[in-house]
């Protein structure tokens, strides 16, 4: 009899609960959104780009100026090598010149050491401030996409951009009618001249 009771009480209740799965599937809302496009289209991407590249560039130039720098004191320590091989100098002349072309290599060694650090902390500081602005336009786009799933009432926002593991798309097939992607870049790009739409 308690088997009974018990099993009709979870056939009620497996009942009522896909009942309720299938009242909550037919308000199911669903977007679709290509993060990629969205992300290329946005006008901060193009303007994150520009200021990246213009600092990359201040920094290549500064190395060069510093290659530039270790090029000069290889030259000058080639030149007094050269000249210390001169039998028509002194000795003391000599031992100038070889004490001079010493001090060009510790200075050119010294040179060359801070131009790797700085080629390194150079690329370091770029690569950071790439991934940092990514990550701050990608929390913009989010918040778009969170305001339009607000107002709209989206249940569940598929982006459809990339590719699994298996190199198929996420999303293999959508109805037009599920695409927001037009919408949002639409939205995030009004902000540029002041507008705000949602």
């Amino acid at each position: 009899m308690k088997r009974s009771v018990i099993a009709f009480v979870a056939l009620v209740l497996a009942f009522a609960g896909a009942n309720q799965a299938q009242a909550q599937a037919q308000n199911l809302k669903i977007a679709v959104i290509d993060m990629q496009k969205v992300f290329d289209g946005y006008y901060k991407t193009k303007d994150a780009e520009d200021k990246l590249k213009a600092k990359a560039k201040t920094y290549e130039d500064e190395l060069k100026s510093r290659q530039g720098e270790v090029e000069k004191l290889k030259e000058d320590f080639t030149k007094l090598l050269e000249e210390t091989k001169n039998p028509a100098l002194t000795e003391d002349v000599k031992k100038q010149k070889q004490d001079a072309a010493e001090k060009k290599a510790q200075e050119g060694r010294m040179l060359l050491n801070q131009f790797t650090s700085l080629s390194q902390t150079r690329g370091k500081e770029l690569n950071e401030q790439r991934v940092r602005v990514r990550q701050d336009i990608v929390d913009e786009i989010r918040k778009e996409i969170d305001a339009k799933s607000k107002k709209e009432a989206y249940s569940l926002v598929f982006d459809k951009s990339g590719m699994t593991s298996t190199g198929l798309p996420p999303l293999l097939y959508s109805l037009e009618s599920f695409e927001i992607t037009a919408d949002i870049i639409k939205n995030l790009n009004a902000k540029k001249s002041g507008g705000e739409k949602k």
